[in-house]
């Protein structure tokens, strides 16, 4: 799947979800981008290595924010995303 398509199927409010312009309101979420960061950047061998990440939390944190971010970061390495 490619990034227009996801963003066609899910909507457009997501095409701009990137780490960077994730809305940190407290330490914590800081905490959790990081090792999203940190994970993003060794991605290819987490997937291959069966890594995954769970996203949990009240509504309204941004999981649907950061779970965007991380299948934009899969379609760039051609990990896919389904």
């Amino acid at each position: 799947m490619y990034w227009k398509d996801l963003i066609n199927e899910r909507g457009k409010r997501y095409d701009e979800c990137r780490l960077s312009t994730y809305e940190i309101t407290n330490p914590k979420q800081q905490e959790v981008v990081d090792k999203l960061r940190s994970y993003c950047e060794s991605m290819v061998g987490q997937v291959r290595e069966g890594r995954g990440i769970v996203l949990f939390g009240p509504a309204g944190t941004g999981k649907d924010h950061l779970m965007m971010t991380l299948a934009r970061v899969d379609i760039i390495n051609d990990l896919g995303v389904g």
